[in-house]
């Protein structure tokens, strides 16, 4: 008479032939090149804005500090750097670089149209540290219809408007150009400038060059940090 297996020993056997099976299936896998889906590469969501250069840059409206809306159509009444801000440190920066480079261009200067998530409280202050003439106008959140039209964020992000509103300029985003000192680059020689040790071209006014903290480095302190205010837009990273 043959002995029976007892129902623990055919626990074991069952749990054995399952891992036999799992091993094969993943040995096929292997041999297939198929290591899962970690490894496929995420392609990152596109910066292009919803235009081009050579078009006309959409139309918003937007408040002040006090309430009061403004059209872009309505505020671009000549050359124009339409910027992207959310009051953080690089943003600070950026602005206050732009400061030193209408300085010399003086009244060639374009005007200034600034669309913030920073809170409207900070307007003194931003003036103030950054001393760069301009229109604040709030945006409210990032991520929102308008940040959907232009990726002004991540930021600090600019484009430069002709009298009618044709773009001339799209400025690099910082989510695929992380280093500071490049965008600030782009920014003079879009100016009209050159960077001392360039040769662009004779007669070019030369710009003092970007000196930004590198990618990973660590911020700066900047000066509203020092006066003890908040430097960065709460729930923005760069």
């Amino acid at each position: 008479m043959k002995k029976r297996w007892s129902a623990n020993t055919w626990v074991v056997v069952i749990l054995f032939a399952l891992i036999g099976l799992i091993s094969i299936d993943i040995g096929r896998n292997l041999l297939r090149g198929d290591r899962g889906p970690t490894d496929e590469p995420v392609k990152p969501p596109s910066m292009d804005p919803k235009f081009k250069v050579g078009e006309k840059a959409p139309d918003f409206t937007l408040p002040d500090k006090k309430g009061n809306k403004h059209s872009l159509s309505k505020l671009v009444k000549g050359d124009t750097m339409l910027w992207f801000t959310c009051g953080c440190s690089s943003c600070l920066e950026m602005q206050t670089y732009m400061t030193k480079l209408t300085k010399q261009l003086g009244s060639k200067a374009p005007a200034v149209i600034n669309v913030t998530t920073m809170l409207p409280d900070r307007e003194e202050t931003w003036f103030r540290d950054t001393k760069l003439k301009q229109t604040i106008l709030y945006e409210g959140k990032e991520g929102g219809p308008l940040g959907e039209i232009y990726h002004g964020h991540p930021c600090p992000r600019f484009f430069r408007l002709k009298p009618d509103r044709t773009v001339t300029m799209i400025g690099k985003s910082p989510a695929t150009m992380p280093d500071m000192n490049v965008i600030g680059a782009d920014l003079a020689h879009n100016l009209g400038f050159q960077l001392k040790g360039e040769k662009l071209g004779a007669g070019k006014p030369i710009a003092p060059a970007p000196n930004f903290p590198l990618p990973g480095v660590g911020k700066q302190p900047t000066q509203a940090a020092a006066a003890g205010e908040p430097a960065s837009h709460e729930g923005h990273s760069h």
